[in-house]
């Protein structure tokens, strides 16, 4: 019997529980007994390789039962351009848009990178905490320019109120 635990759940429950257990179910139905911990490392390994996954745990317990901790990714902000179209989650895991669910983030476009995921996440943080912002802000873009030996990021905050943006960075 396997039993799921969820460490962390996202509201919008990108992952089909069922579906996790049926693939363990499957994992232990074709498993001798003698290696059935090794087994279920593999199992934890490919549940690992979901895009929707932070992290997952399968052990099996002194008591027999085999147990799946999963922490779910909660996704931060929706990546948009011409060609891409997906979530980002604080630790800049890429999550694919999944049909029939709608995630309420804000959106970001342009010059994404693990650099200018650092800042989006900043900004995205000190919006959040901000009780006009959180009201009134939509999406981020982001431009990247030269700046001496690296680069600088200028980013432009879209807000609900028409022709309002707020650029935070100089662009120089």
């Amino acid at each position: 019997n396997v039993n799921i635990e969820y460490v962390a759940r996202s509201p919008y429950k990108m992952i089909e529980t069922d579906s996790i257990k049926s693939f363990i179910d499957k994992v232990i139905a074709s498993t001798p007994a003698d290696s059935l911990s090794i087994s279920l490392l593999k199992a934890e390994e490919t549940i690992n390789q979901n895009p929707y996954i932070e992290k997952a745990e399968v052990y099996l317990e002194p008591s027999g039962q085999i147990l799946a901790r999963i922490s779910e990714q909660l996704p931060l902000y929706r990546v948009v351009g011409d060609s891409i179209d997906y979530y980002n989650s604080r630790n800049a895991s890429r999550m694919p848009l999944k049909k029939g669910i709608n995630v309420n983030v804000p959106f970001v476009s342009g010059d994404i990178d693990s650099l200018s995921h650092i800042e989006v996440v900043r900004v995205l943080d000190a919006m959040q905490k901000d009780p006009f912002f959180c009201d009134v802000f939509m999406g981020i873009d982001v431009k990247r320019y030269n700046k001496g030996e690296g680069y600088g990021y200028t980013l432009t905050a879209s807000t609900r109120l028409e022709g309002i943006k707020v650029i935070l960075g100089d662009g120089t």
